[in-house]
């Protein structure tokens, strides 16, 4: 339960991180996850097996499946998410976001990533050195940026799948997608033209869900 938030999903997510981090050493592991998706069996233990197997690995997301409804533009979410899983696993699991639906990530990473907030070497976010920026639209894209900007890498392995609830009316679908879309804009303003940002500059920050 968060107290007195009014950032929205990021900055409940500073709240809790602010609560458990300090409790917990560098070689731990978090897992953030939406509490509209649920973790395919045998996610958390692939993560973590990425992780060890990589130092320079920063976040281990999952590609996901539109859940189960009867509506026809809850099938085409699930033919959008079915595709791009497809792409992702012909990619190796590169992706250019690591989805906020479910991630891993290392608590040393994630202090990493608070001390750069505070130095200057990233957007400074809440401005009290919280992991996720709280002045955006898409925190999982900007996070995904601060990451690689600081030098790690991401990834989305086969083995890391979930469902997620899809939009069931054509309104509330208009809606994500046009926060999805500003919010990828939006960070690539945030950041500028970088060794990071110009795989998304060159249209690919307008489909913040594609993969390179």
């Amino acid at each position: 339960m968060t107290r007195g938030n009014t950032a929205k999903k990021a900055g409940a997510l500073n709240q809790a991180l602010a609560a458990v981090l300090p409790q917990l050493d560098d070689d731990d592991v978090v897992l953030l996850q939406d509490a509209d998706s649920v973790l395919d069996q045998g996610f958390i233990s692939a993560a973590v097996r990425n992780l060890e197997a990589d130092p320079r690995l920063g976040a281990v997301g999952g590609t996901f499946r539109g859940s189960d409804d009867r509506t026809f533009v809850g099938h085409l979410q699930r033919n959008e998410y079915a595709r791009y899983a497809r792409d992702v696993r012909r990619l190796e699991g590169r992706v250019l976001v690591v989805t906020g639906t479910a991630a891993v990530l290392r608590v040393r990473t994630l202090r990493a990533v608070s001390r750069a907030r505070l130095d200057g070497r990233i957007p400074p976010g809440d401005g009290h050195g919280g992991v996720y920026d709280t002045t955006v639209l898409t925190e999982d894209n900007e996070l995904t940026f601060a990451l690689k900007h600081l030098g790690y890498t991401v990834l989305s392995p086969r083995e890391c799948t979930l469902t997620t609830e899809v939009m069931t009316t054509w309104r509330d679908l208009w809606r994500q997608r046009l926060r999805w879309k500003r919010g990828a804009l939006e960070n690539c303003a945030q950041y500028g033209l970088t060794r990071v940002t110009w795989r998304y500059w060159d249209g690919s920050c307008s489909r913040r869900s594609a993969s390179w």
